[in-house]
């Protein structure tokens, strides 16, 4: 039989001594093919060559001694027919199914597949190739399948899973729970989710323990859990989810005042003026629980605690009134019952008081500052009081040319003057006093009428009110009758001003 290899590469002639010839070698890697050598002079003796190793191990194709068979639910084992090969043979069984694993080429027929999932066909096929230094390869088997046996399929019951205490609040930062008692024959594990961290930070983790306590949490914000249970089987089977339950912690910080800022810059005021205070807590309260009976005032003027608003969100306006002169000084009340939307009272055992009092005066005391109403301080022959009652700018003004005008009207003295309202002149009363001999015998105080701010007859004096530019004062004009004169003829008329 004759082989093929080409053209002749290269010859080589060369003298030997027969008697001594024994090992003759040569060296050109792998591809070297000797042919033969022709010995003597004649190149009569012939040594011949071997010939180059080609082909792959048999049988080939590949074919199987024992098919793929599951062994486990996780497991496939398969053995190929052994092959055969001068140089030795090797393996190489090849899953074409996702999810399986291919054997890397390997001196033994058998190949056991792991790591695989329950209830699941996966395919094989083998193919060989020699040990030679060429590896020659044969082609792959046919292709056969087998299915991992099922094992546990069934999940832990109950399924959906149950509670027997839903969560509830352990302490200020943390929620307990505990789920029902699942049965598996392989044993349980539970996990607990929280649903309002999206993240998993506050989940459980898969836990032998069917009970979870959750950490870290906040007060008064709302908690949604789960719990799923599953077995230790291969297979790892789930239950469905439990029912979702809520819970939050309850808010048991107490309120604080924040503070109370008021809308006259602290003041000075005068009596009877409107203060708005805004009363600002820490946090949303119960509006309910916020009344004019929980504010005083701890200064010296009595006032009138009026209307009471929720603004904002734990932010009240309180409107006072004060009534008299002295100091303001707004304050919740020790005692007073004020709570959080949470149900915390507001802590009361002492009153808590503004940090700002303001003063409130007369009108008068605004007016003249430390000046006596008595007192004529400018020297125009017209005392504070009367010259204040009648619209004078300061104490130190000149008066006299706010004094009544006096006229005779057909017997009638007619006095007319401006003057502040009865409401402007708080303490201080303004009379208008008449007498027949200037008080000798007929006292001034027989004959006397508050200067009222509507029209009528008051002390046998007619008094005709008009309204003035400036909305605290009226225009007046008064007629004492003639008969006033009596005895004497004469009359006189004056107004006096005391402050109660």
């Amino acid at each position: 039989t004759s082989l093929n290899l080409g053209p002749i590469i290269s010859t080589l002639a060369v003298d030997v001594n027969q008697s001594t010839f024994d090992t003759i070698t040569w060296s050109r890697g792998d591809k070297m093919v000797m042919d033969e050598i022709r010995l003597g002079s004649s190149y009569s003796s012939v040594l011949f060559g071997t010939t180059p190793d080609l082909s792959p191990p048999t049988p080939n194709p590949s074919q199987w001694a024992a098919a793929p068979v599951a062994i486990s639910t996780s497991a496939i084992t398969m053995t190929a027919a052994a092959a055969n090969d001068p140089s030795g043979v090797q393996y190489y069984f090849d899953c074409i199914t996702v999810g399986g694993h291919d054997s890397t080429w390997q001196d033994s027929p058998t190949y056991t597949d792991t790591g695989l999932a329950p209830l699941t066909s996966y395919s094989y096929q083998v193919k060989t190739r020699d040990k030679s230094s060429v590896n020659n390869t044969g082609t792959h088997s046919s292709v056969l399948s087998a299915t991992t046996e099922s094992g546990d399929i069934l999940p832990p019951s109950p399924s959906p899973m149950q509670w027997i205490t839903p969560p509830t609040p352990a302490t200020t930062s943390s929620v307990t729970m505990t789920a029902v008692d699942a049965e598996d024959p392989s044993g349980v594990e539970y996990y607990f989710a929280n649903l309002t961290f999206t993240n998993g930070s506050h989940d459980s983790g898969w836990q032998d323990s069917p009970i979870f306590t959750d950490t870290g949490l906040s007060q008064s914000t709302n908690y949604s859990y789960q719990v799923r249970v599953r077995d230790k089987s291969p297979n790892a089977n789930v239950s469905d989810w439990s029912a979702v339950a809520i819970t939050s912690i309850a808010e048991t910080t107490p309120p604080t005042l924040t503070s109370i800022a008021n809308d006259k810059s602290g003041g000075p005021i005068i009596v009877n003026s409107l203060v708005n205070y805004t009363v600002t807590f820490s946090e949303n309260m119960d509006a309910s629980t916020v009344t004019a009976a929980d504010f005083g005032n701890s200064g010296s003027a009595n006032v009138t605690i009026d209307t009471i608003n929720e603004i904002a969100p734990g932010v009240f306006t309180v409107s006072v009134y004060p009534t008299d002169s002295g100091t303001l000084r707004l304050q919740i009340k020790a005692g007073a019952v004020l709570m959080d939307v949470a149900g915390n009272a507001l802590v009361t055992t002492a009153a808590i008081q503004d940090d700002t009092v303001i003063i409130v005066q007369t009108k008068y005391a605004a007016w003249a500052g430390t000046a006596s109403f008595d007192v004529d301080t400018n020297g125009d022959g017209v005392k504070n009081g009367i010259a204040w009652l009648l619209g004078a700018a300061g104490p130190s003004a000149n008066a006299t040319a706010l004094l009544p005008k006096a006229t005779n009207e057909s017997g009638k003295l007619v006095i007319t003057f401006r003057c502040l309202k009865s409401a402007s002149r708080i303490a201080a009363v303004l009379k208008l006093q008449y007498t027949n001999d200037l008080g000798l015998a007929d006292s001034w105080t027989n004959h006397e009428a508050v200067i009222p701010d509507v029209d009528g007859t008051f002390a046998n004096v007619f008094f005709d009110i008009s309204s003035d530019a400036d909305p605290e004062f009226i225009n007046v004009r008064a007629e004492i009758p003639a008969n006033a004169a009596l005895p004497t003829g004469k009359c006189y008329g004056r107004l006096h001003s005391t402050v109660n």
